[in-house]
C-alpha cells in the first residue's frame, strides 16, 4: 500500500492496464527532498521541488488539485478529465493510497446492468 521512491518513477496505464480510462486518480504523498515529476495524459509537471505549487493546474486535461496535510505532505487529486495513464517520481518520495475508479467498459455495463435487472425480478418473485 505504500511506495517509499528514489530516482525512480510509478507509472500506471489503466487503459492498457485496466481496459478503461479512471475517472479520477488520488494518492497521498511525502516529499523529503529532490524534485519531482508528475504526468498525466502525456503531459508533465516538469522538474517540480514541491508539490503544492501544481494546485489549480491543468496536466494532460486533468485539474490538479492539492491538498497539505503536513509540511511536507499532502493530497493530490487528478480530475475532470478520462485519466488513460500517470505517473509519478521523484528523489526522496513517499506515496500512499493510490486510488482510480475505472470506467467500465460498454460490455461491462450492459452486463452489470442485465444483472441488475435479474436480480430486480428475483426479488420482486
Amino acid at each position: 500500500r505504500e511506495a517509499n521512491v528514489n530516482n525512480a518513477h510509478l507509472g500506471i496505464g489503466f487503459t492498457s492496464q485496466f481496459g478503461a480510462p479512471a475517472t479520477s486518480v488520488t494518492f497521498f504523498y511525502g516529499e523529503f527532498g529532490g524534485t519531482q515529476e508528475l504526468r498525466v495524459n502525456g503531459g508533465s509537471s516538469g522538474l517540480v521541488g514541491s508539490f503544492l505549487p501544481l494546485n489549480g493546474a491543468i496536466i494532460g486535461g486533468a485539474n490538479v488539485a492539492v491538498l497539505p496535510t503536513g509540511p511536507n505532505s499532502g493530497r493530490v487529486t487528478l480530475s475532470s478529465a478520462p485519466i488513460n495513464g500517470f505517473s509519478i517520481g521523484g528523489q526522496e518520495l513517499w506515496v500512499d493510497d493510490i486510488r482510480f475508479p475505472t470506467i467500465p467498459a460498454p460490455a461491462s455495463l450492459a452486463a452489470l446492468a442485465a444483472g441488475a435487472l435479474i436480480t430486480t425480478r428475483r426479488r420482486r418473485a
